[in-house]
């Protein structure tokens, strides 16, 4: 008897919530649409609409998939970031809405005109791109020591069109400073940065998705939550203009650490911002 689009969604959806997975109705609509190549409103109005044996197989992989932990983002290959349709993969941490955030603060925090924003610690570009998506006349670059990360980053700026530089460069590398002035060809107006801030004594605090599937390169430091954050303060010293800013993501136990840590870095108007949970996610300071 063959398989009706219907019956699939009806399976899926027990299968994932017999797993315990959040979102299971959702998730099961996401993965349909995805294997089907079919849009939600089409899905629910034929709901007596074959699925072909091959569908059913790749649904059946991708529902396994799902139930034995890996992020649905991953096996979809694509996440969305303030308004974009990223491509994504076991080389990136998958976008987080709070991450939006900061997106959201850096726009704020840019003058007037055409101006020079670097992303450290890119990943999917997700920072980078949606900058030059709201702002076409920011000159924007992009700067990782992953490899895998740059590959899927410069694939999205390409899918969108948008004219985002990527490089390889290690954030922590003694002559980091010089080198992005020579990518930017000057000094920048924003540094941005959402750097690996989870210590490996809170690995086991992570989600199991989150810590078995998503690089642990982004994600964790060794016994120095602030390492990324004392190398950025002196970097921003050295690379922002004066009257430019240093804005970051961090880990919520962290903020007001990382906040001292720019005071005592010269920097001037340093705040914590929280995010749309309430928690301190943001800190910003300005370059003298």
């Amino acid at each position: 008897m063959n398989t009706t689009r219907g019956t699939a969604l009806k399976a899926v959806k027990a299968q994932f919530m017999a797993a315990g997975l959040p979102d299971a109705a959702a998730s099961a609509e996401w993965l349909l649409t995805d294997v089907l190549g079919t849009s939600r409103a089409q899905l629910y109005a034929f709901p007596e609409a074959e699925v072909s044996k091959e569908e059913a197989a790749a649904l059946s992989d991708a529902a396994n998939r799902r139930v034995a932990g890996e992020p649905l983002q991953y096996i979809l290959g694509t996440a969305s970031f303030f308004g974009l349709d990223l491509d994504v993969g076991p080389g990136v941490l998958i976008p987080r809405p709070e991450t939006e955030l900061l997106v959201e603060r850096t726009l704020q925090r840019l003058p007037k005109g055409d101006r020079t924003v670097l992303d450290a610690g890119t990943g999917s570009g997700c920072i980078a791109l949606a900058l030059k998506h709201v702002h076409a006349g920011l000159s924007v670059y992009g700067i990782d020591v992953s490899p895998d990360a740059l590959a899927i980053a410069s694939r999205n700026a390409l899918a969108l069109n948008l004219g985002v530089a990527f490089e390889r460069l290690d954030l922590l590398h003694e002559d980091a400073a010089s080198l992005i002035r020579q990518l930017a060809g000057g000094p920048l107006d924003v540094l941005v940065s959402n750097p690996p801030y989870v210590p490996e004594a809170k690995r086991e605090s992570l989600d199991i998705h989150v810590r078995e599937h998503e690089p642990a390169l982004a994600l964790f430091v060794e016994d120095d939550p602030l390492l990324f954050y004392r190398y950025l303060a002196k970097l921003a010293g050295q690379v922002v203009r004066p009257g430019g800013w240093l804005l970051t993501e961090v880990h919520t136990d962290y903020a007001s650490d990382v906040a001292r840590l720019y005071d005592s870095a010269s920097l001037e108007n340093v705040r914590v911002l929280e995010d749309y949970t309430g928690r301190p996610r943001i800190v910003e300071g300005q370059l003298a």
